[in-house]
């Protein structure tokens, strides 16, 4: 699945999630170039769209902070839907599985599966994300 945000560190964004979480992190950056900034001094490089991206630029960085007794469906435009369900189905070499699942399973998911099953484990990771409970 296409990630419109990149960055080269999951883990690192992970630990620095939870201090945004636990508070012992409070700077939240609106302006991308200071989001960057401080992804940097937490030894993250991140990308973001520009102006020439299939969804342009982003101009914000907003924030949720989640709360225990509420469920936040965030829905992707259809333009993150539609760039990335295009390139899920007809990535060469194979289904886009994120670089890091094959620390957790031990190898790499075979990204070699056909383009039914590509669909449907596309639309099981959106329905996965989007409901935001990937703990």
């Amino acid at each position: 699945m296409r990630h419109f945000f990149e960055i080269d560190d999951h883990s690192k964004f992970g630990e620095l999630l939870e201090k945004w979480a636990n508070g012992t992190e409070t700077r939240k950056p609106e302006v991308p170039e200071d989001f960057l900034l401080l992804l940097e001094q937490y030894g993250i490089k991140g990308k973001l769209p520009n102006k020439n991206s299939a969804l342009g630029e982003i101009k914000e960085i907003k924030y949720k902070d989640l709360k225990n007794e509420t469920l936040i469906v965030e829905i992707p435009t259809w333009q993150m839907i539609h760039i990335g369900k295009t390139e899920a189905v007809n990535a060469p070499g194979g289904y886009p599985f994120p670089k890091d699942y094959d620390k957790g399973y031990g190898h790499a998911p075979d990204p070699n599966i056909d383009e039914d099953i590509k669909k449907e484990v596309f639309y099981a990771r959106i329905g996965d994300y989007a409901i935001g409970s990937c703990m």
